[in-house]
């Protein structure tokens, strides 16, 4: 990332950091704002990164580290050991480009999907330090953590705060060095500079003209220069509702805790009894728990640590209460797959019934159908009898009225059907 990149971000771009460590970049701010910081031109470019990832066998960690880089076009399958372990670091302040020798979340990005996809990667080993940082970006690299198909643990060595938390929420274990390591700070703040003094001071007057319809252009940042900040807050509630859903989202229900989404930091002695991390150890604990993970997933019964609580819809399916924390046991895998083989049985008995109501609905509308045509034709050939006479009407032979043989349209089988149809029939 480049200086006038670097600085616009830092002055007007949407935070998730904590603001204890943020006020310790200011030095390098005073520093670049007076020209004393170097300009690489390069600093987008891989070569420039100092920190990179390596890979090392899960099942020997003493095997030697094969170093990497975050370049993709050159990692090919055929030069990582079978079963490696990659680690990933994150360190530092974060960025969505790659700046002053650290990888951006694009670029952590883009390697974690190649690998994903790697036969002889095993896992991921996320290592980090950091108090988070831009908002842009942080969300994309945490959806692909979350989604990870291989295990994932997130090792912390000193801090992981605000948006490196979210980064790292999906992990399958989140391990902390010492008990002293700081996680959490789960919140959304941005800063800005009002230049107006300075820019007075220096006789520059600046002037922004506005087409005619855009009355409500930048109007947040000229409400919060003015001390309105209601409109900036709206816009920092969503990009933190985002957040704190993906931090639900990633640990489940291991947060035990509302407060935490308040944006407070937490010591790891104090975040492993809310949920926010799993375990403290050292690294060789950390490769330890992953790969237990790798020989879990070799397996039919693996489940990583965002389903061995069983999300709240899953709980609800099979019975279980929201509360509940269920373990993962041989013996519950198999009182699932009986439950779910009762419901499917229970679907196809469903389905069989349904099937034979049909057929008894279209034998039914047959029926009706062949009634209401017998009674159509009866209809019609009562229409053609002679009128009955009139009750103490005199008549002469001539008026009287025959009762109509079978020869005039009644048979013996009309009058079976007028009677079937609910007619009265002599």
């Amino acid at each position: 990332m480049s200086i006038p990149r670097l600085l616009s971000q830092i002055f007007s771009g949407v935070w998730l950091i904590d603001p204890q460590k943020a006020r310790g970049y200011f030095p390098v701010i005073e520093s670049i704002l007076a020209g004393n910081w170097k300009n690489n031109e390069h600093a987008d470019d891989d070569i420039q990164i100092k920190v990179n990832p390596y890979f090392v066998q899960v099942n020997n960690a003493a095997a030697k580290r094969v170093q990497s880089t975050w370049d993709i076009n050159n990692l090919r399958d055929e030069d990582v050991p079978e079963g490696s372990l990659v680690v990933v670091p994150i360190q530092g302040a974060i960025s969505k480009y790659n700046y002053c020798g650290t990888p951006g979340t694009n670029t952590i990005a883009s390697f974690l999907k190649k690998v994903d996809g790697m036969k002889n990667v095993s896992a991921v080993m996320l290592m980090v330090d950091s108090p988070g940082g831009e908002a842009d970006g942080t969300r994309n690299l945490a959806e692909i953590v979350n989604g990870f198909s291989k295990p994932v643990t997130a090792f912390v060595d000193g801090m992981a705060a605000s948006g490196a938390y979210w980064i790292i929420s999906g992990a399958d274990k989140i391990i902390t060095n010492n008990d002293t390591d700081e996680v959490g700070s789960i919140g959304t703040f941005c800063s800005f500079a009002d230049v107006r003094g300075w820019v007075n001071y220096e006789g520059i007057k600046f002037h922004e003209v506005y087409a005619t319809k855009s009355i409500n252009k930048n109007k947040a940042y000229k409400d919060a220069l003015e001390g309105k900040y209601d409109l900036l807050k709206e816009q920092l509630d969503v990009i933190n509702e985002s957040f704190i859903n993906g931090v639900k989202e990633g640990r489940g229900d291991l947060i035990t805790a509302n407060e935490v989404f308040t944006g407070t930091l937490y010591f790891a002695k104090d975040a492993i009894n809310i949920g926010l991390i799993d375990e403290i150890g050292n690294f060789e604990h950390a490769l330890q728990v992953t790969n237990e993970l790798v020989n879990n997933s070799n397996s039919h019964t693996f489940l990583n640590s965002k389903a061995m609580n069983f999300k709240n819809s899953i709980k609800k399916l099979f019975g279980f209460k929201v509360e509940e924390e269920v373990e993962v046991t041989q013996e519950r895998v198999d009182e699932l797959d009986t439950k779910v083989a009762d419901q499917l049985t229970r679907i196809t008995t469903l389905e069989s019934e349904l099937e034979t109501a049909n057929g008894n609905l279209t034998a039914a509308n047959a029926t009706i159908a062949q009634k209401d045509t017998t009674i159509a034709e009866l209809t019609e050939k009562l229409s053609k009898r002679p009128a009955a006479p009139v009750p103490g009407a005199k008549t002469n032979e001539t008026d009287k009225i025959e009762k109509p043989e079978a020869t005039d349209g009644w048979n013996e089988s009309d009058k079976q059907s007028a009677k079937e149809a609910g007619f009265e029939v002599d």
